[in-house]
């Protein structure tokens, strides 16, 4: 339709970036049709629909992460007038908030405002996150837009540089927001549950250790078992970051270890899978730091425990849990647990784990699954995805032959995703003349298009990695994501 066409331009502008686009993207998160006619000579009507203002804003998060500081600066002043408006709406408070979590102003020294003070226009980092933190006492704020709030002061807080002056006064906000007597919802508790598992760490710092009680407390005691959840596997992810290296932070991060192994062992069978997330989580990151860790026992337990599992859910979780601790041992049990289960969902997450966990022997499996999933999206998506993580180019022909005759929106963008992984010139033929076959269906050749653009991104992440990581999806408008109809920023490509 015109509308998806209009939001989707919107997200291009922002990927493409530069400072025209910006121009052109700030003008239609204010709804100037005035001056996108005189100035860019775009006719949109009387009135820009809510949602590409929307979508604009989410533009604007995209090419700011790639500006010049100037370019930030114009970016967080639009995105700060247009919540500042007396009745925002949902869709366009939301993706203001994403947006302005998606990017950083410099830390230039100066102190955080005072609390109950909005700066009309932020001009560093510290204004920046004072503004974002106002937000969760904004009562003119949807519920969705305020749940938004925690990650994006997490996202700006963790980036590189950012004075402990600053994250700490971050932590103890999200903290007071987190309790559980305090008087925030169940859907902000749960995110600032998520913020602070991207903002702590295992060291001896105060403020790390009020995170770690605070995680702790939620996933024991809180009355909503989203939040414990959140709390649960956000505990992993911070116990996998050392922080300032010594005896103290390899002592926490055994405890957390220690905690979630029996959480996984003993909790009801709605926490079970999120326990095992999060020592997921905590190995990879361990990993990844270098950092002294339990990751060969973890492995140890979570394959024991998927050889073990016998529902659909606990083996999906399980698998991606594998994937996601990249456990080079898991691919015996992964295989076996794909062969044997019949549930959809299940066999998408375990194709996704042999393909995390670098599987190359289980190319055929995989393919095998493919062909099998032709007319079950969550599956094939998985399945091409799974073969775009493992570089086979041998597949590269299945891969264009199943999107040609697949008419499932999702699986043709996971197919687009995963040739523009795997494919190299031999793939840019076929998909021309794909794009170019009049008798083919528009949807197959709009993404034969996609997989070319693909193929030619010379960037090892994914064009929404700055509005997708780290993001909330419990409350969120369908301008965010819709994933049964493919529709929100999120669910594009």
């Amino acid at each position: 339709s015109n509308q998806e066409v209009a939001e989707t331009a919107a997200l291009a502008l922002g990927i493409r970036g530069g400072e025209r686009a910006l121009e052109r993207l700030i003008a239609i998160l204010a709804g100037d049709t005035r001056s996108l006619a005189e100035r860019f000579g775009v006719d949109v009507g009387a009135q820009i629909p809510e949602r590409t203002r929307a979508f604009a804003a989410y533009g604007i998060g995209l090419a700011a992460a790639h500006m010049t500081t100037y370019d930030r600066l114009v970016a967080a002043r639009a995105l700060r007038e247009a919540l500042a408006v007396p009745k925002v709406r949902v869709d366009v408070a939301t993706a203001c908030i994403v947006a302005l979590g998606s990017f950083a102003l410099e830390d230039d020294g100066r102190a955080p405002p005072t609390v109950g003070f909005v700066p009309r226009v932020l001009m560093s980092r510290a204004e920046q996150l004072g503004f974002l933190l106002e937000r969760l006492d904004d009562e003119r704020l949807p519920n969705e837009a305020r749940a938004q709030v925690p990650l994006a002061v997490a996202r700006v807080a963790a980036h590189e540089n950012t004075r402990n002056e600053l994250r700490e006064r971050v932590c103890r906000r999200i903290v007071d927001a987190c309790d559980r007597h305090s008087r925030e919802n169940a859907q902000v508790r749960a995110a600032c549950a998520i913020a602070l598992g991207v903002l702590g760490d295992c060291d001896a710092d105060e403020v790390d250790g009020l995170v770690r009680s605070t995680l702790l407390n939620a996933a024991q005691n809180d009355s909503d078992l989203s939040v414990r959840c959140f709390a649960t596997m956000a505990l992993g992810q911070v116990g996998g970051r050392p922080g300032n290296v010594g005896d103290n932070a390899i002592s926490v991060a055994g405890d957390i270890s220690s905690y979630l192994l029996g959480s996984l062992s003993r909790a009801t069978s709605q926490l079970r899978p999120w326990a095992a997330l999060g020592l997921a989580c905590q190995a990879r990151a361990s990993a990844d730091a270098h950092f002294a860790s339990r990751s060969d026992e973890i492995g140890a337990v979570l394959r024991a425990a998927l050889a073990d599992a016998k529902s659909a859910v606990e083996i999906g979780v399980l698998g991606l849990a594998l994937g996601v601790a990249r456990d080079r041992n898991a691919e015996g049990v992964l295989r076996k647990q794909l062969e044997a289960t019949s549930d959809i969902s299940a066999r998408a997450r375990l194709c996704l784990a042999l393909g995390m966990t670098g599987a190359t022997s289980a190319t055929s499996l995989i393919t095998a699954q493919l062909e099998r999933s032709r007319y079950q999206a969550d599956a094939l998506r998985s399945a091409a995805l799974a073969l775009g993580m493992l570089g086979d180019r041998s597949v590269v022909p299945t891969l264009i032959d199943t999107m040609q005759s697949t008419n499932s929106l999702s699986a043709q963008a996971a197919l687009a995703s995963a040739l523009g992984r795997v494919g190299d010139t031999r793939a840019v033929a076929p998909l021309l003349a794909l794009a170019k076959d009049t008798a083919r269906p528009e949807l197959a050749r709009a993404f034969a298009v996609v997989a070319l653009g693909a193929l030619a991104d010379a960037r090892l992440r994914p064009w929404n990695v700055e509005l997708s990581t780290n993001a909330f999806y419990v409350a969120v408008p369908v301008s965010l994501a819709e994933p049964l109809q493919g529709t929100g920023a999120l669910d594009i490509l």
